[in-house]
């Protein structure tokens, strides 16, 4: 079971700041979102350090 613990707004944006590489806010106020090289290749399961959940039956 995973416990979870608050944490200050210096750890969190630590944490955004490690994910987030850069944000566009447009005229329109549409976001243009550039995420860090490695939390990409974690989000498409590129990374060879992620271990793949097991496949329930």
């Amino acid at each position: 079971m995973i416990s979870l613990t608050p944490v200050g707004i210096e750890v969190k944006k630590m944490i955004v700041n490690s994910i987030i590489k850069r944000i566009d806010v447009c005229r329109s106020y549409e976001l243009n979102i550039e995420l860090n090289r490695n939390i990409r290749r974690f989000f498409l399961g590129l990374d060879d350090n992620v271990i793949p959940f097991p496949k329930t039956a």
